[in-house]
């Protein structure tokens, strides 16, 4: 074990008690298998104040890094493990005195400066992209990897039942939209994508017209488990995310992996975050539309029969080997052989 001497106690934080994006879903699912598969204490955050929020904000952070940094500073000895989604997220924090170890989620070009000012007041940082982490450990040698990964609640043990024919879940890349529109139309294909209706997001038919907003986690998932094919892509390619200029393996070929969707999507044909995770052996990648209409077609011709690869692919994306992953940091971090305990 970590001595006493070294850290008083270990835990994960969650925000679940005032987050409330769906975005944030997936990661208090990874936040419970990490602190059970380590025997962690799980433990709220306080909502933060109004004064936080204009501390943190993106178009002030930078000035507020120094006063930050401060107050992180006067930590106790409490390690405390914490998924964000961007460094202004720290506001959570500033009620909790603890030393952190958080897990930034989005983190393009435009972010590094603001975590290379941060990053001395914690003992390491994680990104979920190797991109970011192969730029920013040129400056800081307390950056680590962590990608995203699959908590066994997510797993399904058989091919589901297939009913819909192609699903573009969330953001829409503008290439794979477009050849999917025309697909829908000339080949009589039900695509369904979502859109903005008078101000709401919802998902549309190409022959149902709308379907509602699968807002709710159980529907979402039902709506993703129905898809023969999932359209996927990286938020930096294509312009397909506004500002956002890094290709991570994003969380939509997770759980459409799981839910055993053939996948055709769009990202960097020379890509180490899809080579770690093993993406690029279940994903096909398609680089014009021909070949996208091709290869849409098989897939919509046959039923799902790469179960063996894609179960191959899940399990070494398993949530329990990055709650290990985590554990072996720490334990690197304090230089003791031991084993993480509450």
């Amino acid at each position: 074990m970590l001595q006493e001497n070294t850290f008083d106690s270990v835990s994960v934080l969650t925000a679940r008690d005032f987050v409330r994006s769906p975005s944030w879903k997936c990661i208090f699912d990874w936040e419970d298998e990490i602190s059970a598969s380590l025997g962690l204490s799980l433990d709220r955050l306080a909502k933060p104040s109004k004064l936080s929020r204009l501390l943190c904000d993106p178009k002030t952070f930078n000035y507020a890094l120094p006063l930050l940094r401060r107050i992180f500073n006067k930590s106790d000895n409490n390690i405390a493990i914490v998924y964000l989604m961007a460094p202004e997220n720290v506001r959570f924090l500033l009620k909790s005195n603890k030393r952190f170890i958080p897990i930034f989620i989005d983190t393009p070009t435009s972010s590094y400066n603001s975590l290379r000012r941060l990053s001395g007041v914690f003992p390491i940082y994680y990104v979920i992209s190797h991109e970011s982490y192969e730029r920013l450990s040129i400056y800081n040698q307390n950056v680590r990897f962590l990608p995203f990964s699959v908590p066994e609640i997510w797993k399904q043990d058989a091919v589901p039942d297939k009913q819909l024919d192609v699903l573009q879940i969330g953001r829409k890349n503008p290439f794979l939209h477009k050849w999917m529109l025309r697909m829908a139309s000339e080949n009589g294909i039900e695509y369904v994508y979502q859109r903005i209706e008078d101000g709401v997001l919802n998902y549309w038919s190409t022959k149902r017209g709308l379907i509602g907003d699968f807002r709710d986690r159980e529907k979402y998932i039902d709506l993703l488990r129905s898809a023969r094919v999932s359209l996927v892509s990286t938020g930096g390619i294509d312009g397909s995310r506004k500002d956002f200029d890094i290709n991570p393996v994003t969380v939509r070929f997770f759980e459409s992996a799981v839910n055993y969707c053939y996948m055709i999507g769009r990202y960097p044909r020379e890509s180490k975050d899809f080579e770690y995770t093993r993406m690029s052996e279940i994903v096909i990648r398609v680089d014009e539309e021909e070949s996208f209409r091709k290869r849409l077609i098989d897939c919509l011709d046959k039923p799902f029969d790469l179960k063996k690869e894609y179960d191959s692919v899940i399990s070494s994306n398993a949530t329990r080997h990055i709650a290990l992953v985590i554990e072996r940091d720490l334990e690197k971090c304090f230089e003791k052989p031991s084993s993480v305990t509450k």
